[in-house]
């Protein structure tokens, strides 16, 4: 899945890709961000969550 981010990233100049890893057993971190699963992702329109969770952010990638 990073290799397709990065493409999209890649070859739109409005679609930016951050990485950010968690260290192993970062529960609190987790919890913090209710991450629940990974990779999780979270798409921005600017500064406006509009997708969480992979699926739901593939989903709303695909249909740009």
């Amino acid at each position: 899945m990073q290799a397709q981010l990065e493409s999209l990233s890649n070859a739109r100049d409005d679609v930016k890709v951050r990485k950010i890893d968690l260290p192993r057993g970062s529960s609190d971190v987790g919890a913090q961000f209710q991450i629940r699963s990974v990779p999780h992702l979270v798409l921005y329109e600017g500064t406006e969550e509009v997708a969480s969770g992979s699926q739901s952010v593939v989903k709303r990638l695909n249909s740009l």
